[in-house]
């Protein structure tokens, strides 16, 4: 079957000759760029993992604090207390 389309460029074979215009070192150094921003990633998304992790640890001391002075401040302090919690623990 004969196409009625005009021959365009083979988009393949021209992607393949600008690839291999491309030396080793180019191509080292974008895959060393890549690699790099990889790990700078995963090191930020640890960072941010233990940080939430010392909040939340911090903040269940601060709730245990508020539990201890409310049994000894009394009722309004525990009513206080118990205000703000949530339902979520």
């Amino acid at each position: 079957m004969v196409s009625s389309l005009p021959a365009g460029p083979d988009i393949a074979l021209e992607a393949r000759r600008s690839e291999s215009d491309l030396t080793f070192e180019d191509r080292h150094s974008a895959w060393l760029a890549g690699f790099d921003l990889g790990y700078a990633q995963r090191v930020e998304a640890d960072i941010e993992e233990r940080a939430r992790e010392l909040l939340h640890a911090q903040a269940l001391e601060a709730l245990g604090m508020a539990r201890r002075l409310a049994r000894v401040k009394g009722p309004a302090w525990a009513a206080m207390v118990a205000g703000g919690e949530s339902d979520d623990r």
